[in-house]
């Protein structure tokens, strides 16, 4: 093996950098088959609200897509297994949804995190009437 490395530095980079992306990919494996599955109506229309909200939970690893409807589940189904997976997704999310202004993908994740970590406060938000438009 030294030898190989130090014949043909290179190669072994070249290789080192195959194999890295290689499982890395594999990584995504996983949440892009639960980001496919969400998508999915028949399965989605028989899923029981735990196989919703663990399909959603696995599919917020995936490091592109939109996640609406991830946080859309959540939303509905989400419990405190869900808090880890809404606080990663909330933390990466990209810095245009930093400011003062967001999408309601980013505002169904804060919506999910606030009615599983404080249900009291979040009942008596939804009770309140709201403005017509």
């Amino acid at each position: 093996m030294q030898a190989l490395i130090v014949r043909h530095p290179l190669l072994v980079v070249a290789l080192a950098l195959v194999l890295s992306g290689v499982g890395l990919g594999a990584l995504q494996v996983g949440p892009y088959l639960a980001h496919r599955r969400l998508m999915n109506l028949d399965w989605y229309g028989t899923a029981s609200p735990r196989e919703q909200r663990e399909t959603a939970e696995r599919a917020l690893g995936l490091w592109f897509g939109d996640p609406h409807d991830e946080f859309c589940i959540l939303l509905q189904y989400g419990d405190a297994s869900s808090i880890p997976f809404l606080e990663a997704a909330i933390a990466h999310r990209p810095a245009s949804e930093r400011g003062d202004v967001m999408t309601c993908t980013w505002i169904h994740a804060f919506d999910a995190l606030a009615r599983i970590q404080h249900p009291a406060a979040w009942a008596k938000r939804m009770s309140k009437p709201r403005p017509r438009s």
